[in-house]
């Protein structure tokens, strides 16, 4: 593949990839598997809002829950009460 790319691109080989685009890149030849992980991310959103030290909570989801644009704020009143919500 990288052959290929070079044909048309000029591109330096830095080998086995690692990180790109804020995503932790770790592969499984064997099980023939490609991970992305964002753990990075996640800590420093954590981190952000205060959260880094709190405990995991398990809370489930209504499966039957179906989220929509139906669901978001229509009148100013509604968007005023959600103005401040960094979610």
């Amino acid at each position: 593949m990288k052959e290929e790319l070079k044909k048309d691109f000029k591109i330096t080989d830095l080998g086995e990839i690692n990180w790109i685009l804020g995503f932790e890149v770790k592969r499984d030849c064997e099980k023939r598997l490609l991970l992305l992980l964002q753990v990075a991310y996640i800590q420093s959103v954590l981190e952000h809002y205060s959260f880094k030290n709190m405990k995991p909570y398990t809370a489930l989801m209504d499966p039957n829950c179906q989220l929509s644009t139906k669901n978001c704020p229509k009148m100013a009143k509604e968007f005023a009460v959600m103005k401040d919500k960094p979610y």
